[in-house]
């Protein structure tokens, strides 16, 4: 996708430039075509509505080499990102000019996050590592981005000693030019914000699934996924996915009610689909309607200013922000966030008489484990380490990540001769808290059988 302007040595003296603004991350189809305009960049697009198009703008000179992302996904963005790094250029220059999670300081994209352990991986693959050493000292990368998590580590990073990196350097041009103006002008048509009400729109037919079998439904949602379990008479809906625009939501617009919604975690993965559906219902009554919704997410003690911080950086975005926000919209809509912490008794989420018994067995977190009690800390208490990324060469799992929740749901129906159904929702809990969970409930006779039945 990219274009040579020059070779040889004089390749070296380009500049190459990419801007990447997502404000408005949505997903999209994933059909590549292009476009050729006269007197004008190269574009290549993603077929589809005119505000959610994955957009590649692509300028080619003797001197200059421009790629312009607007709403990119992952991997169109880590392609780029890898081809600038192995070209052949001395003078790099990357602008970050969309969303940011204030914590890690993750760049927010379609479909998930670009990150600097990201950025990191790529700088280190072979064909990167093999262009800077081969003009090793003569290389200089500009990094433009919010002033959030880790980028300003990358100077003193191992494999970037051998070229010069500099994260927001003061040197800035006058923004009152007029090719500064005239370039903003040609993208602003390209950059559609796009409302809540017109990314989660409502459907005329409503109704409810009859099932009639346990039923699974997965909903891709990038870096974060949703599933709807379903039996005849109760559903429950289990996170959200990544995106403002629900994975879930084109299905779900047509159910009258969703019995029961659970929330594993809060992280850049989950917490923008489900924050962006209940905003909604907030917002004006949609459907469907919530039941009981579930989710270890207290409310603040200490609550932020309603006028917020003025001077704030408005493409950041908070986690504890959106907790909150998540934990107000759920009040206005009369639901509290009932904690889900591991029992030797199960919830149950329902049961009749000849048909059967739905049960919610709490795998982790023990709310006695140091893990919640340092999380809780941290979220009364506003600190943002909860959040940031950790710079250190040992592996570390992230508190959010420590304290997910992890479910087993198990349906045992009144048939003695039917199936016994269990499914594991692990939201991001490790394998070694899911491990100790299970333990504890070894002694079940469900769990003593790969496949089972009450009568067996």
């Amino acid at each position: 996708t990219r274009g040579n302007c020059a070779s040889g040595d004089a390749a070296l003296e380009a500049v190459e430039t990419i801007k990447l603004d997502n404000s408005n991350p949505l997903d999209t189809p994933c059909v590549l075509e292009s476009m050729s305009v006269p007197g004008s960049p190269g574009i290549a697009y993603i077929s589809g509505s005119t505000s959610d198009r994955e957009r590649l703008i692509q300028y080619a000179s003797e001197n200059l080499v421009t790629e312009v992302l607007i709403h990119p996904q992952y991997n169109t963005l880590i392609q780029c990102m890898r081809n600038l790094l192995s070209s052949f250029t001395r003078h790099r220059h990357i602008i970050h000019a969309g969303y940011t999670f204030s914590g890690n300081g993750s760049w927010i994209l379609q479909d998930g996050t670009f990150s600097v352990a990201d950025f990191s991986e790529a700088f280190q693959e072979h064909d990167v590592q093999r262009v800077i050493r081969a003009y090793a000292d003569t290389i200089t990368m500009n990094i433009h981005c919010a002033d959030a998590g880790l980028w300003h580590t990358l100077p003193e990073k191992a494999f970037a000693r051998q070229c010069r990196i500099r994260i927001n350097p003061v040197d800035v041009l006058d923004t009152s030019s007029e090719c500064i103006n005239g370039f903003i002008d040609y993208l602003a048509p390209m950059v559609m914000p796009t409302s809540l009400r017109e990314l989660l729109e409502t459907s005329d037919v409503v109704g409810n699934i009859r099932f009639t079998h346990p039923t699974l439904y997965v909903f891709p949602g990038g870096q974060g996924d949703a599933a709807l379990f379903g039996i005849n008479g109760f559903n429950m809906l289990v996170d959200g996915g990544f995106n403002r625009k629900a994975c879930f939501w084109d299905f779900a617009r047509h159910l009258d009610r969703l019995d029961a919604v659970l929330m594993t975690r809060l992280n850049n993965s989950n917490v923008q689909g489900l924050g962006a559906v209940v905003s909604r219902k907030r917002d004006a009554h949609v459907y469907p309607q919530i039941g009981h919704f579930f989710g270890n997410v207290p409310d603040r003690k200490g609550l932020p200013s309603p006028d917020g911080d003025k001077d704030r950086d408005p493409l950041l975005i908070d986690l504890f922000e959106r907790g909150h926000g998540i934990v107000s919209d759920l009040k206005a809509l009369d639901l509290k966030p009932q904690g889900c912490y591991r029992n030797q008794e199960p919830v149950n989420l329902y049961h009749k008489v000849g048909h059967g018994t739905l049960d919610m067995y709490v795998i982790s977190p023990a709310r006695d484990s140091k893990e919640v009690k340092e999380f809780l800390q941290k979220w009364h208490a506003g600190d943002q380490r909860l959040f940031a990324a950790r710079d250190s060469r040992d592996f570390n799992f992230p508190l959010q990540n420590l304290v997910s929740i992890c479910a087993l749901l198990v349906w045992q129906p009144a048939n003695p001769d039917d199936t016994i159904t269990r499914i594991l929702f692990p939201g991001s809990t490790p394998d070694f808290k899911i491990q100790e969970g299970l333990e504890k409930l070894k002694h079940l006779e469900f769990m003593k059988h790969s496949t089972c039945t009450a009568k067996s």
